[in-house]
């Protein structure tokens, strides 16, 4: 399995480099935003994929864990760590899947994303201000898997958890953490 980091120069991946062995990493050094770092990650990956943002906590065992839900849903989106308030594990329509901090993506799907995200397929949907075209890449990839009637695998409880918020995009996001992810268990 391959995974990969989405990383800022900024920040320090030790922490993930250590969890995850041999992951690819991403760096975004020319900070051309979180949709354009995203596709580029797809790119690098060219196969089926963990991304997982720089910044995001993990759970003990987590490739071997995040590897047992993939071999059980290896054709769908899975979502490691989320935001939503859902009731349990499942497949869900992907506007509850929320936020791209750390999820599988099938090659099959991040190649069509790619495709989509390329022929600017994006410019007929109507997404609020600019900000959105920048640095929604969850948006983007949500709509987009809306559009292709894809739905996606919420594992819980989550296997990854993003801490309080440390966005270095826009400081004024909301808090990001994520209610199904133990945060006292998180590996050190």
């Amino acid at each position: 399995m391959k995974y990969v980091i989405r990383k800022v120069p900024e920040r320090d991946t030790v922490y993930l480099e250590r969890l995850i062995p041999g992951a690819l990493i991403y760096n975004d050094v020319e900070h051309r935003g979180a949709v354009e770092s995203f596709v580029e990650a797809i790119k690098v990956a060219n196969d089926d994929a963990v991304y997982v943002q720089d910044d995001m906590l993990l759970c003990h065992d987590f490739c071997a864990r995040a590897e047992s839900y993939i071999a059980r849903h290896s054709d769908t989106v899975i979502v490691f760590s989320t935001t939503s308030r859902i009731a349990e594990a499942g497949i869900y329509p992907a506007s509850k899947g929320r936020f791209l901090l750390c999820t599988y993506i099938p090659k099959t799907i991040g190649k069509a994303f790619v495709e989509w995200y390329e022929r600017r397929e994006y410019e007929a949907l109507r997404l609020p201000g600019s900000y959105y075209y920048d640095q929604q890449d969850d948006g983007f990839f949500y709509c987009f898997l809306e559009q292709v009637k894809e739905n996606v695998y919420v594992a819980i409880p989550n296997l990854a958890g993003h801490p309080k918020n440390t966005s270095v995009i826009n400081p004024n996001r909301p808090v990001r953490t994520c209610p199904y992810f133990d945060y006292e268990k998180a590996a050190k």
